[in-house]
């Protein structure tokens, strides 16, 4: 079993796109880990800069990766895309389970990169924009960036390059999603829409 570790990093006042996140209002949270057991990765806590790079190196140790499992409420946009890509490229599955952990905001950029996207555990989930506390599922926002000037931190640049890697994995009917929900709530949606939308492919586990 292989384990990484992230450090959190003070964003840099640099512009593009790495300078922008999806998450807390980029206030400090605890940082990304990725643990290998097997076909599984399960990647859970913020994206950073840097850790496409980490996930890069877990693809290629031992045997090969079937399942990545996210438990995850965002981070950077730009390291979530180039995982959703090598994630895509390697035929590689996501999973998130509604009952216990989250995939929201930049999270579901990564989501999207699976050729199958399973969300289990989602039936019985309420829809609609809500709080970030004790949240659960698949969340959707517009994103934000230290940046901003408004108080909620809204960057339409953060949230244009969410929506690019949408459509890029196939899931653009995500993007009418983002609008619903301001940067310091997450738009929560259930399997069965989930299911509808082709943002999952299938509710039940592999």
């Amino acid at each position: 079993m292989g384990k990484f570790m992230t450090s959190s990093k003070p964003f840099a006042l640099a512009g593009g796109v790495a300078g922008l996140c999806l998450l807390l209002l980029c206030l400090p949270a605890r940082p990304s880990e990725f643990v290998r057991s097997r076909t599984t990765i399960t990647m859970s806590g913020t994206i950073v800069d840097g850790d496409d790079l980490k996930f890069k190196a877990l693809l290629q140790e031992g045997t090969r990766i079937e399942v990545v499992n996210l438990d995850s409420g965002g981070g950077k946009i730009e390291p979530a895309g180039q995982i959703s890509r090598m994630i895509r490229a390697g035929g590689v599955a996501t999973l998130v389970d509604g009952g216990r952990a989250k995939c929201a905001s930049a999270c579901t950029v990564i989501f999207g990169g699976g050729v199958r996207r399973y969300y289990v555990n989602a039936d019985a989930l309420s829809e609609g924009p809500m709080s970030k506390s004790n949240f659960t599922g698949l969340g959707f926002h517009e994103g934000n960036s230290p940046l901003a000037l408004s108080k909620n931190r809204y960057s339409g640049q953060a949230t244009a390059s969410m929506i690019k890697f949408y459509y890029e994995m196939g899931i653009s009917s995500a993007k009418d999603l983002v609008v619903k929900a301001p940067p310091e709530q997450y738009y929560r949606i259930s399997g069965r829409t989930a299911l509808s939308l082709g943002i999952a492919t299938s509710i039940s586990r592999p």
